[in-house]
């Protein structure tokens, strides 16, 4: 017992003399594979209802896109996000909201698993229950991993979604 004492005691020593470092991203390297993209999202909401709004009711559409974070050179700056609302067309049990959601901002070249450059789509869909009422969540979904669409091109995205 007192031999390993022995051996392990200057160990802990040694490490406790070590100063702790703590790394801000800006002290990070830059990637050198940032570049700037940009594209446009639209957004198609396929909803059907479980039950028929009030009279006077409607439903609003809101997506959200943003750089997923292992591809993005500065978390510590904010996380760019863009949000594009919308109102919805209701006939009977179905609705459909469409929006789209530009956007532009650096990324680096991090890709997942697959290979690919990911976006990350929130969405929401509000009802609300006539007129002055205020809107209220139905369905959320965060964190859908979406790829990038072409430089400065457009990608169609339909969402099928039971309320």
């Amino acid at each position: 017992m007192t031999r390993a004492c022995t051996l392990v005691l200057p160990i802990l020593v040694m490490l406790a003399r070590v100063p702790a470092v703590a790394l801000s991203p800006a002290d990070l390297p830059a990637s050198s594979g940032v570049m700037t993209v940009s594209g446009s999202y639209f957004v198609t909401f396929n909803m059907r209802l479980g039950t028929p709004l009030p009279a006077g009711g409607a439903l609003l559409c809101r997506a959200y896109l943003a750089p997923a974070l292992g591809g993005y050179p500065n978390p510590g700056g904010g996380i760019p996000q863009q949000e594009i609302r919308g109102l919805a067309t209701v006939r009977g049990a179905l609705a459909t909201c469409r929006v789209q959601v530009p956007f532009q901002w650096q990324q680096n070249e991090a890709r997942d698993d697959a290979g690919l450059r990911r976006l990350t789509l929130n969405y929401e869909i509000d009802a609300i229950d006539g007129p002055g009422a205020q809107p209220y969540p139905v369905r959320t979904q965060q964190w859908v991993g979406v790829p990038y669409p072409a430089s400065n091109s457009k990608e169609s995205l339909q969402i099928d979604v039971l309320l």
